[in-house]
């Protein structure tokens, strides 16, 4: 058996209501001329009044009175009350249809807002405000996502096929050592590459998930400097790096926070630096205003203005950038873990030449 519907179940409600109402009043009324009949009669009888011929004409009457506008005002109550609840249940039925254009088309559905059509703001407006920031920040965060596993998939998919591809070739014939060794480390290059993308989309993964674990400990950042310059450094001098000049001044003290964490940050930031700028880096460091301060600027050409927006997205980088090694996520990842110890990464220059900066709370001395 079909279920009634919300608006008939409104109706019977509202008719009900009405009913039970006429049907109280009907009595009391009724109740009312016999009481004051009986009284009449009554006084008649002691005044030696012959009685009336029909003493209770009026409740009679009353009563027939009453018969006829229950049934009147049930009737008119159910086509007000169908009506109301039409006019109140239209919001949610315009909700309900956009529903259902909705399912396929990515959660594109924005439930309507009652004030601007039927005049006044209520209960369903501040719904479907709350539902509609809900959607918003849902299909923001379904195409955050979408792009995310589209390039992540195309990243991936580049190592993997030269992977596939060297060791198909190595096994078409018989190979000597040399072109097994050159073959094997063309899968070592690519097989690392791979690794380091993995690892760099775990890292984003827990941070979505759950947030990084982070060890609240006593870090000298100049320190975790001093040990990233000299990384960078020998990397720059590995074959087919471009040989990098970096200097390193100041001092920006303690912070509380994971030291290791805070490496990557630097590392990736003069990474960053010695693929995409210049020759020269520079580290300089301060402390002031309760705010450890790292910056990394180089001499190269800046930051292209159209990648300036989503510069710190995740796989953004400029369409010269797609043959080089990176993978677009370093920034990305060194601004999450900034954030997470409650520290800001922002652009300062982008001509000519970038500079970054990270601020961090700093640790008290001693």
């Amino acid at each position: 058996m079909r279920r009634a519907g919300l608006r008939a179940r409104l109706t019977f409600f509202f008719a009900a209501g009405v009913f039970s109402l006429l049907i109280l009043f009907g009595a009391a009324v009724l109740g009312v001329l016999v009481f004051v009949e009986r009284g009449e009669l009554r006084e008649r009888q002691r005044l030696g009044l012959p009685p009336e011929e029909d003493p209770y004409e009026a409740t009679r009457k009353g009563f027939a009175a009453i018969l006829l506008a229950i049934p009147i005002g049930t009737a008119s109550a159910a086509g007000l009350g169908w009506a109301s609840a039409k006019r109140a249940l239209a919001p949610l039925a315009d909700a309900g249809a956009r529903a259902k254009l909705a399912r396929a088309r990515s959660l594109e559905l924005t439930l309507p807002i009652t004030l601007p059509i039927y005049g006044t703001g209520d209960e369903w407006d501040e719904l479907a405000t709350t539902l509609n920031d809900l959607l918003a920040d849902s299909r923001n965060a379904l195409e955050r996502i979408l792009s995310f596993t589209s390039d992540a998939a195309h990243e991936l998919r580049t190592p993997l096929t030269a992977i596939i591809g060297e060791a198909e070739l190595a096994l078409r014939r018989q190979r000597s050592p040399e072109e097994l060794r050159r073959a094997l480390e063309t899968i070592h290059s690519d097989g690392t590459r791979l690794a380091g993308l993995v690892d760099a989309l775990l890292t984003l993964a827990r941070a979505d998930a759950e947030g990084l674990a982070v060890r609240a400990e006593r870090t000298d950042l100049d320190d975790l400097a001093r040990r990233a310059v000299d990384r960078a450094v020998r990397l720059s001098q590995q074959p087919g790096r471009r040989p990098v000049q970096i200097s390193l001044e100041g001092s920006a003290g303690l912070t509380q926070g994971d030291g290791l964490l805070l490496s990557r940050v630097i590392d990736n930031l003069l990474d960053n630096a010695s693929r995409h700028g210049g020759e020269q880096i520079e580290v300089r460091l301060s402390h002031a205003g309760g705010k450890a301060c790292v910056d990394v600027g180089d001499n190269g050409g800046g930051i292209p203005g159209p990648l300036e927006p989503r510069l710190f997205e995740r796989f953004a980088r400029g369409d010269t950038a797609r043959s080089n090694t990176g993978f677009g996520l370093g920034l990305a990842i060194a601004r999450t873990i900034v954030e997470v110890h409650g520290g800001s990464l922002t652009l300062q220059r982008a001509r000519p030449g970038a500079q970054f900066r990270v601020l961090l709370p700093a640790a008290a001395e001693g």
